[in-house]
């Protein structure tokens, strides 16, 4: 079993599926294998603790009772199983280092979704729906893909083009602009340097009692929330004028402080770079947060 285990880490790390670990981690997960039918083994991670910390996207899940309704007359179905589809979601590195496994040849963490992680049905389900969106007798459940016709022909142009349709690449730059003033909060966001929109708020009163460098986080967690369906699964830049931001965020959660770190596990979601940069450079945010118009976007 020792050896089974081996030769399927090293597989996984050939694959880049996995990577070993040798610096200080604030998670390290209890590994299990299980033995598959055809006699191979799979790797997985007891992910019962870093469940209870993760948030869950709810993403809505079809169930087979569902994909029924839409089979109405059909006479042709082909169910098509996405081969270790879970593999295909990458995970950002500040989240892959909470999927860190012990075993007895050192510590991995996984690159890709293990199986296991409370968000993992959620996040596939939503990008297989984006991939496929606009397909005719199509329909995803989960790593399930049921391709339906009325006749043999329509089926079968439909499994073609299921299975031969390249998916678009979103190469567009995706730039996040936020700020905080004493009162407000102001953000931006542009794609390739067209900006896509705006929005700003005021603060509560106990928000204004905010530390600036709070305020400045709180900045970026709302407009990445609000812009959440332009910004998730896409590379972002968050540009703020906060040079003490753009340092705490570089460090591991367990080093921030403990005010922070809630704040700081709401954005291990999404794919990050943050860069400093002087307020003149982030007028409009600037000038957002200034304005703070309580609650209204622009």
């Amino acid at each position: 079993m020792k050896q089974t285990l081996k030769d399927e880490l090293d597989r996984l790390e050939a694959l880049n599926i996995i990577g070993k670990v040798s610096e200080p981690t604030d998670w390290v997960n209890a590994m299990f294998m299980v033995e598959k039918k055809d006699r191979s083994v799979r790797l997985c991670i007891d992910p019962v603790d870093l469940n209870k910390a993760i948030r869950r996207p709810h993403y809505p899940i079809p169930t087979f009772e569902d994909a029924t309704e839409d089979l109405h007359g059909i006479s042709i179905v082909s169910k098509v199983d996405v081969q270790s589809g879970y593999w295909i979601l990458l995970l950002t590195e500040r989240s892959s280092f909470y999927t860190t496994l012990s075993t007895v040849f050192g510590r991995y963490r996984w690159k890709r979704y293990p199986f296991g992680l409370l968000s993992v049905q959620d996040e596939f389900q939503r990008q297989m729906d984006e991939i496929f969106e606009g397909f005719e007798g199509i329909r995803i459940l989960v790593d399930d893909i049921l391709v339906y016709g009325k006749s043999q022909e329509e089926h079968d142009n439909r499994l073609w083009q299921s299975l031969n349709t390249p998916v678009r690449k979103d190469s567009r730059r995706v730039d996040l602009k936020v700020d905080a003033s004493k009162q407000g909060l102001g953000a931006e966001i542009s794609t390739n340097g067209n900006i896509c929109g705006y929005t700003s708020r005021a603060l509560s009163k106990t928000e204004k009692n905010y530390s600036q460098l709070k305020k400045e986080m709180y900045a970026m967690v709302y407009g990445l929330k609000h812009f959440h369906h332009y910004i998730y699964g896409r590379k972002v830049t968050v540009t703020t004028d906060s040079r003490p931001l753009e340092t705490i965020l570089s460090k591991p959660l367990h080093q921030v402080q403990t005010r922070l770190q809630r704040m700081m596990i709401q954005i291990l979601p999404y794919d990050l770079e943050v860069i400093y940069s002087p307020g003149s450079n982030i007028p409009v945010a600037d000038a957002l947060s200034q304005l703070h118009l309580p609650d209204t976007d622009l």
